[in-house]
């Protein structure tokens, strides 16, 4: 699952910030004269310009690398692997950019060795150390947008800090029916002695006549 989100975090990342080199950098007026796969190469070499000098090109550069590690970042939902995202993006891009320009000399009857062919290997050594500053930061721009789009997610996932109280129970205490009123006898038998209810005619015990 962490594997799915940073490829697909870093296939979206690519996407994004050639979308918007394409189109603010203004490579898309490119693509009637040069075509599709000369504009894309374009696309993906001025994702790479020195964007320490910060140029015009590396202005759009800069707004497309953090716009690409800010939607990679949504995806991957974390910090690490965020960073993981923005290494391999700018590796990417390197080797589009390679198989683009290796693609573009072939169909012109050239080879991409053809370019190197004049330089030796201390020559290769110092374009590389020279690429180098402007790889690491083009990583470091994209981890910055990264973080911010993991940082997004992973507050919207996260539960809430508390727990609402639930209201608290009111307790009923039973009914009990009323009981019938006792009545207290003021009377008695003159007979038994038994005491007599207001009203009765005869008693309740001898059977005389009260009356």
């Amino acid at each position: 699952m962490s594997a799915t989100k940073i490829m697909l975090g870093t296939l979206l990342c690519m996407v994004v910030a050639m979308m918007v080199v394409f189109i603010i950098g203004g490579v898309i007026e490119a693509l009637p004269t040069y075509g599709l796969l000369v504009s894309v190469l374009i696309t993906t070499i001025a994702l790479l310009l020195p964007v320490t000098e910060l140029s015009a090109g590396s202005w759009v550069a800069l707004v497309a690398l953090v716009a690409g590690g800010f939607v990679g970042g949504l995806i991957c939902a974390s910090y690490k692997r965020a960073v993981v995202m923005a290494v391999l993006s700018v590796v990417l891009i390197v080797a589009l950019s390679m198989g683009l320009a290796s693609v573009v000399l072939t169909s012109l009857g050239l080879s991409i060795t053809d370019l190197f062919a004049g330089l030796g290997a201390s020559d290769l050594i110092t374009l590389l150390l020279a690429l180098l500053p402007d790889l690491l930061v083009a990583i470091g721009i994209i981890a910055v947008g990264g973080l911010l789009g993991a940082m997004v997610t992973m507050r919207r996932a996260r539960p809430p800090a508390y727990a609402p109280t639930p209201p608290p129970s009111v307790y009923a205490p039973p009914q009990t029916p009323p009981s019938a009123p006792v009545t207290t006898p003021t009377a008695y038998c003159p007979t038994c002695g038994a005491p007599i209810s207001p009203g009765l005619v005869f008693c309740t015990n001898c059977g005389r006549k009260l009356q």
